[in-house]
């Protein structure tokens, strides 16, 4: 298999400042469910950390390896509030609520992927919180409207955080400058969090179960999200579901139909304001939207920046965010999955963790196409045993009723091949090369 190009780093282990080395195949240090099929994940991990450590050992000693410290992560981001940040002893629980995340854009597979591990015995669901429908595991938690009270705000915030956040949408804490300190108040957020959301007996009566919280909106919020998120809970695992960008978005459209939403809206205009607002932001440059990119072409602005200089820069996670705020339904930008996955990967190995083992990515075509396959893969992920699925039915169901236009269609492949290559390179694999280009 192809190697991800997210580099290998030295890492400072957040819990003990032991010095240990991370690379793209290390195993999580993640607290595990106490089940028997675990154990033998955990010996085949426990090999796979020898080998890594020995390879280390033996290389050119001369060779550049970044050095990460969690603390440094810890200290810009959370205030601890005097609880630790792994809990131990009969506090232990709380690294199983939740144990993971299911993110994702809609239309994607997350309902789907959360209904089928629902079925699965070491699988505790949520608790939804009289603020929720009575049948859903979306709980939504880190979004603005449930969580601002958690985080302090800076003097210099551009806008206050007043306005009202729609779940999934414009998550006001966005209004302040995301390169000013935000401190997550650590106790407090996990205090409420664990009381309104998860089955503390059942958790503590038996070591083998987890729970988790499946909102969509916490891979499209990647520029502030994910520090928010591994303030409180920093041994989370993430499982991504993704689809083929050009279905997706049309499949959001379509549905946005049905609800009534968009009746006099036509599919090319809705996703042209969407790109008027990337384009507003500096997220996209006109010259660069073409089939090839044109990564070799300075753009027209007066930073001269390619697309290649941009993408992963600190300019574009700034555009990043002024384009969450500006946007409301964010179209085209929940497809860009390279931009999102960056900050995730970014985050995750800020506190010391190897985001090709943390977190896992589920394709909605394997899904739709191999239901028990992707399941089982997501149970050794989760370090679950085996378990047979009782009910297969689909979420994500066929809803292409009016077909798209053929010149829309090209516009749009044309639009997110570089962006797809970006995400085939960040993860790695020859089965993920052109997967939705084949």
């Amino acid at each position: 298999n192809q190697e991800s190009s997210y580099p290998a780093k030295k890492v400072k282990d957040g819990k003990d400042d032991h010095v240990t080395v991370k690379s793209n195949k290390n195993a999580s240090t993640t607290n595990k469910p106490n089940n028997n099929k675990s154990s033998k994940i955990d010996k085949q991990q426990a090999s796979s950390n020898e080998k890594n450590e020995e390879n280390v050992e033996s290389s050119d000693p001369t060779s550049k390896v970044d050095v990460v410290d969690p603390a440094v992560f810890r200290e810009k981001y959370c205030q601890l509030q005097g609880v630790e940040w792994y809990p131990t002893g009969s506090n232990e629980w709380q690294q199983r609520a939740p144990y993971f995340l299911i993110a994702g854009a809609y239309k994607s597979g997350t309902t789907s992927m959360a209904s089928y591990l629902s079925q699965h015995p070491n699988i505790a669901q949520p608790l939804r919180g009289s603020n929720l429908p009575s049948r859903t595991t979306e709980l939504q938690f880190f979004l603005y409207r449930n969580f601002r009270r958690f985080v302090s705000y800076t003097p210099t915030s551009l806008l206050s955080p007043s306005s009202v956040d729609n779940g999934d949408g414009n998550d006001s804490s966005l209004k302040t400058n995301h390169q000013q300190e935000q401190k997550t108040f650590v106790r407090s957020a996990r205090t409420f969090m664990l009381a309104r959301h998860y089955h503390k007996k059942i958790l503590t009566q038996d070591t083998s179960m987890i729970s988790f919280d499946s909102t969509p909106g916490y891979l499209l919020y990647s520029s502030i999200l994910p520090q928010r998120i591994l303030c409180v809970a920093p041994w989370v695992k993430i499982l991504v579901v993704l689809r083929n960008p050009v279905d997706r978005v049309y499949s959001n459209y379509l549905y946005n139909v049905r609800l009534g939403g968009l009746q006099d809206v036509s599919f090319e205009d809705w996703i042209e304001s969407d790109f008027e607002h990337l384009r507003q932001t500096g997220v996209i440059r006109d010259e660069w939207m073409t089939s090839s990119t044109n990564s070799s072409k300075k753009g027209n602005s007066h930073d001269g920046l390619t697309f290649q200089d941009f993408s992963g820069s600190d300019e574009e996670t700034t555009a990043w965010t002024q384009y969450l705020l500006k946007s409301d339904e964010h179209a085209i930008g929940r497809d860009m999955y390279s931009i999102q996955l960056r900050h995730w990967f970014k985050a995750l190995e800020d506190i010391g963790r190897d985001p090709m083992t943390e977190l896992h990515i589920v394709r909605s075509e394997d899904l739709l196409r191999d239901v028990d396959g992707e399941y089982s893969k997501v149970l050794e992920f989760l370090g679950l045993p085996r378990y047979e699925l009782k009910s297969k039915t689909k979420k994500l169901v066929g809803d292409h009723t009016q077909p798209m236009q053929d010149a829309t269609r090209k516009k749009l492949e044309d639009f997110f091949a570089p962006y797809n290559q970006q995400l085939y390179k960040l993860l790695g694999g020859r089965d993920w090369d052109n997967f939705w280009e084949k």
